[in-house]
């Protein structure tokens, strides 16, 4: 089951989070927050800040039993592995209506994805925005759902398995 303030939403497939522990510098040096996307900096896990081409088998989620903050040492906190099929809930910037399946990366805040750009991490799995399911006119539901898609800032989203830490973990 998730952590309280994990962005973890649910595996698809019926799968549970996959945690782990990931070596992180003193809170004065790196602070971080529950539920940031995080990436991996020579051996310690950092805040993620940046649009980086470069994600390969480096991308956590910490979930911590408390931020990492000034005077915590460095040490091993808990951090979320993304896995094939995990369902995350993020913020996406973006003023556009996202469509699913839409590609995503990360942004230069590490709680947050932007739509477009040429380093996905991964894509939209579903949103407020959405329209309802269409029901069938010739079964007698009236109601059309239509297929406008609004916009919406929190995004459910999946994580390409080829950034997360956990590839590897199985290389």
């Amino acid at each position: 089951m998730a952590v309280p303030n994990s962005p973890w939403v649910k595996n698809v497939k019926g799968g549970d989070p996959v945690y782990y522990e990931g070596l992180f510098q003193a809170g004065a040096t790196q602070a971080v927050a529950w539920g940031q996307l995080l990436e991996l900096s020579g051996s310690n896990f950092i805040p993620l800040e940046t649009d980086d081409a470069s994600l390969t088998a480096e991308v956590a989620i910490y979930a911590g039993d408390a931020p990492i903050e000034a005077g915590d040492l460095a040490g091993y906190y808990t951090i979320l592995l993304p896995t094939s099929f995990d369902v995350f809930d993020f913020e996406i910037a973006t003023a556009a209506a996202s469509a699913i399946g839409l590609a995503i990366n990360s942004t230069t805040n590490a709680r947050q994805f932007k739509t477009g750009g040429s380093n996905v991490m991964g894509d939209v799995y579903w949103h407020e925005g959405l329209p309802r399911k269409q029901g069938h006119l010739s079964r007698g539901q009236i109601v059309d759902q239509g297929t406008t898609i609004r916009v919406s800032n929190r995004h459910q989203i999946t994580i390409k398995a080829s950034v997360s830490y956990a590839a590897a973990l199985q290389q």
